[in-house]
């Protein structure tokens, strides 16, 4: 027969012992709590380090394309700026559904994964060779 342990009865010691760390919906925020965060990571999508306005620009580009429908970004289209590219991703940080940044954010990142995922791969072959060398030697 088991037993269940008191905090497994117990909802209150459950919630103290298990805390939901306060997460909210993107479009729960507050404007002042973006705008917070927007201090916090404007520098790795907007400051001209490592090509960052390039990816900004090619991933409002990218958005606009996957959704020519809405056309999410129409200061771009009308302009097709640096500029624009990064009012329009401020805008979709600020003021669109959270749904939208995370997909903007996904294309920025993709060339970060696909940089990972090689490097990875070039990693992983170097503890192979390394392995049969030691063999080898053995």
């Amino acid at each position: 027969m088991m037993f269940k342990l008191w905090s497994e009865k117990n909802n209150e010691a459950n919630g103290l012992l298990s805390p939901t760390l306060g997460l909210r919906d993107w479009n729960d925020l507050s404007h002042e709590e973006k705008d917070r965060m927007w201090q916090y990571i404007r520098y790795w999508f907007i400051e001209n380090k490592e090509g960052r306005n390039t990816r900004v620009f090619f991933s409002i580009h990218k958005l606009n394309d996957l959704h020519k429908y809405q056309s999410y970004a129409k200061q771009f289209l009308r302009d097709f700026s640096f500029q624009s590219a990064i009012a329009d991703f401020k805008n979709i940080f600020f003021e669109q559904d959270g749904l939208l940044f995370l997909s903007c954010c996904r294309v920025f990142a993709r060339p970060f994964w696909k940089k990972m995922k090689i490097n990875t791969l070039a990693f992983i072959r170097v503890i192979i060779n390394q392995k049969r060398n030691m063999k080898r030697c053995l």
